[in-house]
């Protein structure tokens, strides 16, 4: 798979426009913010938010998590700089609902865990957006994530081939013919899969499993 440094691309202007994906912040010093984003043109970047924390910043409310923003960037000495945003989707309804809302979060904690600053990749920007907005729109919020981390994994080449015997014993048949058609399939027909409240269960240890394989992190499945 093709792959572009973005460190590189980063490097050769000061000045830069993307759209990206909030993944998550961290306060730094008194008043700013180290935000995390996974950006259409340069992949998953860390950038600074400085004075974000003050009541009269002019980020107060943009740079929130699962916002998907415009930004204008500038390539610092030592840091890469926001300097101006506006949000293109806030995602109001998910965030009044507890299961929609720690979905969300927990894709773009998997996005942050399973990318390299270093990568650029497209698709899973768009793979982001895609799955905020389906899980603000539907209830199937465990199909949704189940299609996004399966996408995820492919995109990363992380999948392995379950139709592989060896690399697969551990899997149910089912569980083999459900990553399978989600990998072959757009989010719409995944939305039409239904579960039954045990296959539900099982579903979650098995996404649990694959992300702590890659990543050494356990996760909580809502």
């Amino acid at each position: 798979m093709f792959k572009l440094d973005s460190r590189s691309r980063l490097s050769k202007k000061k000045h830069l426009k993307t759209e990206g994906v909030i993944l998550g912040s961290t306060k730094i010093k008194e008043c700013d913010k180290l935000v995390y984003i996974y950006s259409k043109d340069f992949g998953k970047i860390r950038t600074l938010a400085k004075g974000s924390l003050k009541t009269s910043s002019k980020f107060t409310g943009l740079i929130e998590t699962l916002n998907v923003c415009q930004l204008e960037l500038y390539q610092g000495p030592g840091n890469l700089l926001i300097t101006e945003v506006r949000t293109i989707k806030t995602h109001k309804i998910l965030r009044e609902n507890l299961k929609k809302i720690q979905t969300g979060i927990l894709i773009t904690k998997i996005t942050s865990l399973l990318t390299l600053e270093s990568e650029t990749l497209p698709e899973i920007y768009h793979l982001l957006v895609e799955s905020i907005a389906a899980i603000e729109e539907s209830e199937k919020e465990l199909i949704i994530l189940t299609h996004y981390i399966v996408k995820l994994f492919d995109i990363l080449g992380l999948l392995p081939n379950y139709k592989d015997e060896h690399t697969s014993s551990k899997l149910s048949m089912k569980e083999k013919r459900l990553i399978q058609f989600i990998r072959n399939n757009p989010l719409s027909q995944s939305l039409r899969i239904r579960l039954e409240p045990e296959e539900e269960a099982q579903l979650k240890n098995l996404l649990q499993n694959m992300v702590a394989m890659e990543t050494n992190n356990q996760i909580k499945i809502p």
